[in-house]
């Protein structure tokens, strides 16, 4: 499945098959979701955040972006469209989106105040709250046989050895051609910010997975630290071989 829109393609280096979209006046990027996996003084950090209601990434509501792919995705298939995991789901807000869309949706994260909170939205469809940790899909309780998997932020976070670990808790509840939609801005960005991810890395940390799709946004959606240094952020999208 190709992304359409008004940005031309380009390959990408290194002689991938994915494509990119260069960024479009009318697109917005998005904020992180807090994460599901964040460790030590991130993870602590997140925890504080919720504490106190700051949440900028929920700023604007569903993500625009988001729904545009998933429109894309759910045209070759028929409601209901099979399970879908929201990877560091936060409080909650795109995975009742990906309920009311049609899809047996299930949220994960670690943070139990984003769980509670997740757990008092109103919902329409299929929708379940797990607190756990996305390097241990399976010990966290979230079944398996995930057509779709989310993430909206959560990857970019992870240090190398945490990325390993999350990829392969993917695979293993992932369905056979599942999609993985992941949003993550580019490296080289100031702390405390999370450190971001390039979409070869992405690559080469999902073995049997393959890179279809990049579409880059424009940075004024972007952190105000992003912007100033032209950080721009992406969606990827990877299928299971």
């Amino acid at each position: 499945m190709q992304y359409s829109g008004a940005g031309q393609r380009q390959p990408l280096p290194g002689g991938s098959n994915a494509t990119t979209l260069l960024p479009r006046p009318d697109t917005t990027g998005a904020i992180i979701d807090a994460g599901g996996g964040y460790c030590g003084g991130v993870a602590v950090a997140y925890q504080l955040l919720y504490l106190v209601g700051f949440k900028p990434w929920e700023r604007g509501g569903v993500d625009r972006d988001l729904a545009r792919f998933l429109d894309l995705e759910e045209q070759t298939r028929t409601p209901p469209y099979g399970r879908a995991l929201d990877l560091g789901c936060g409080t909650g807000l795109q995975t009742v989106e990906l309920a009311r869309r049609g899809w047996d949706a299930v949220g994960v994260d670690n943070v139990p105040r984003a769980i509670h909170q997740a757990r008092r939205r109103s919902a329409t469809g299929s929708v379940r709250f797990v607190l756990g940790d996305v390097t241990n899909l399976a010990g966290a309780g979230v079944g398996d046989g995930f057509d779709l998997f989310v993430d909206r932020g959560c990857f970019q976070g992870l240090d190398d050895t945490q990325r390993e670990t999350v990829a392969r808790a993917v695979t293993d509840v992932a369905a056979s051609h599942a999609v993985l939609l992941m949003f993550a801005w580019g490296t080289g960005v100031p702390r405390p910010l999370p450190r971001g991810a390039e979409p070869g890395d992405v690559a080469a940390t999902f073995d049997g997975w393959e890179l279809t799709d990049v579409e880059e946004l424009s940075p004024e959606g972007m952190p105000p630290q992003l912007r100033r240094r032209q950080v721009s952020g992406r969606w990827l999208r990877l299928e299971r071989g």
